[in-house]
């Protein structure tokens, strides 16, 4: 209505008005942080559902959807604050933001590799590639031809047995940065070559007699090879098919072939020559120790070729007359004088006589037994007293003694061994070995040291207790123990838990000790510190009257 000059007019018509409620836009996340080269993805709920969204954003970024299309591929340009706003019947929600982070990916590294097409690696051989260091990198990824993956916390790659199938072809490699990834470098190609194959050889005649000539030869798949034989000797052949003119004995043996391709890699083949001569003593040799503890069997054994297959005839001769004709021959219960030349022949079937071998056979003396370790003081003893264990001492140049101890082995220069700080793992049997001339002797008989436990002592007490009463002092009792406490002004005691009554502040405060005495051993020394407490001064009551007994307080 108007109103003119006091006077109001008639009422308009009623006019609806309809207040609506802002719309709400709430994101999925306030903040996105991506990689290089990562989708953002963007996604939003508004109230009411059916209200209409509107982003925007860094790199012109402009979305209509309440979950847009994910933005591809983001880079520097896309990082910032994105802003969302939802629309109802005109009115339009406080608007909503999400901060976008992009990290830098690591740059993407160059791969290298030493191969070439003119330049292989070879199968079986050892390959390392190599990546361009990255800074930030924290790993690096390698990607084999067969698509593999491989990772390693440095910037190279061994691969310490190449294989033509798995490793030969292209390869690239990524840096890991933490957390984002750089791209695939370009691939660089491992090239592999295969050694030469169907690698076959032989000897002709073989075996071969003493005096003959052998034809060696050797054959394999492919153009371009190279042959190398090794004799037993060392002596060298890069002939496909080298004669050997007139063999000897010292021909016989492994001949070795390795046949290369013209990039160098190769395959090793061998075989075995045998010649066929006389008997030949390869050697003699005896089971005769080098230390012994008294008479003992020596064995003679000898080598020979060709083998025995039966018809051979031995000869053993040596000092003292000595003769056998086994081919292993025996020197009974032997000693020290049994040492010397001996002297070996064989004889085959047809006649033929080696040359005879001869060894030195040398028995040593038997080192005597050591007597049993005595003790200088009689079993038991307390932990942390001192021990020696002593024998008679064995004739010899060089002597050493070695102890067999509960403890381990100890080695000394003289036939005594002396524990001092004894504990309870010194307790147990002792033996000892001598050693003449680095030869053992047989063990002594055993010595037994027995080693008592230190006892733990433990004090406690009732403190604090008030001037006039009693002080009660405690230890861990034990049967068949000793006790020794100690204690302010003169205090003794040798029962386990002496009581102290109507004790005095100034007299029983202070450090008490304890120690205690099992089977003969003293433990350590313990303190315990007692407080008694004084008695307070007795009060006294005073009033300060008079006064008024209905208007003021009274006090005592």
């Amino acid at each position: 209505m108007v109103e003119r000059n006091g006077c109001p007019s008639q009422a308009s018509l009623t006019q609806t008005v309809t207040i609506t409620n802002r719309p709400v836009a709430m994101p999925d996340q306030t903040s996105i942080t991506v990689c290089e080269g990562e989708d953002i993805l963007l996604g939003a709920s508004v109230s009411p559902s059916d209200a209409t969204c509107q982003w925007t954003g860094p790199c012109g970024f402009s979305s209509s959807s309440c979950d847009p299309a994910p933005i591809l591929n983001a880079s520097a340009c896309h990082e910032g604050v994105y802003q969302l706003i939802a629309t109802k019947n005109g009115c339009s929600s406080v608007v909503a933001t999400v901060v976008v982070t992009v990290l830098e990916r690591p740059a993407t590294p160059q791969l290298t590799n030493p191969t070439t097409a003119d330049d292989p690696v070879c199968e079986s051989e050892s390959l390392t590639l190599t990546a361009t260091p990255v800074p930030g990198a924290v790993s690096y990824e390698w990607m084999a031809p067969n698509f593999n993956l491989i990772s390693t916390s440095g910037n190279t790659l061994t691969l310490p047995s190449v294989d033509a199938a798995t490793h030969g072809g292209d390869w690239k490699v990524r840096a890991i940065g933490n957390p984002c990834v750089s791209e695939f470098s370009n691939a660089s190609t491992v090239y592999v070559a295969l050694p030469p194959a169907s690698v076959s050889l032989a000897a002709n005649p073989n075996p071969a007699c003493e005096g003959q000539d052998v034809q060696l030869s050797a054959s394999a798949g492919g153009s371009n090879l190279s042959f190398e034989w090794t004799y037993p000797d060392g002596q060298t052949s890069a002939l496909q098919n080298p004669l050997l003119p007139a063999i000897t004995k010292d021909d016989e043996g492994v001949y070795e072939l390795v046949v290369s391709n013209e990039f160098g890699c190769s395959t090793e083949v061998s075989l075995t020559l045998d010649v066929i001569e006389r008997v030949n003593i390869t050697g003699v040799a005896s089971n005769a120790p080098s230390c012994t503890t008294g008479p003992v069997d020596v064995t003679l054994q000898a080598t020979v070729f060709p083998l025995d297959d039966g018809s051979y005839t031995y000869l053993w001769t040596g000092p003292n007359g000595y003769q056998s004709t086994n081919a292993a021959a025996l020197i009974p219960n032997a000693t020290a004088d049994d040492s010397g030349p001996y002297t070996l022949v064989v004889t085959n079937a047809d006649g033929c006589t080696s040359l005879p071998a001869t060894l030195n056979v040398v028995i040593p003396e038997a080192v005597p037994t050591p007597g049993v370790p005595t003790l200088s003081e009689p079993n038991p003893f307390c932990e942390g007293e001192s021990v020696s264990l002593s024998t008679a001492p064995v004739a010899g140049n060089q002597v050493e003694y070695q102890w067999s101890t509960p403890t381990g082995t100890v080695t000394t220069s003289v036939p005594s061994l002396t524990l001092n700080d004894l504990s309870r793992a010194d307790s147990g049997s002792y033996q000892l070995v001598a050693l003449v001339d680095g030869c053992p002797s047989l063990p002594s008989g055993m010595a037994t040291v027995v080693v008592k436990p230190t006892p733990l002592a433990q004090a406690s007490s009732n403190s604090p207790v008030c001037e006039g009463e009693t002080l009660n002092l405690e230890a861990n009792c034990s049967a068949g123990a000793m006790y020794e406490w100690t204690g302010p002004a003169g205090f003794n005691a040798s029962v386990c838990n002496p009581v102290i009554t109507n004790v005095d502040a100034d007299v029983h405060s202070g450090q008490y000790t304890l120690r205690k005495k099992v089977d003969g051993c003293w433990s350590e020394t313990v303190t315990l510190n007692v407080l008694i407490a004084p008695k307070p001064t007795q009060p006294v009551v005073a009033e300060f009257g008079p006064y008024c007994s209905s208007s003021e307080d009274v006090v005592l």
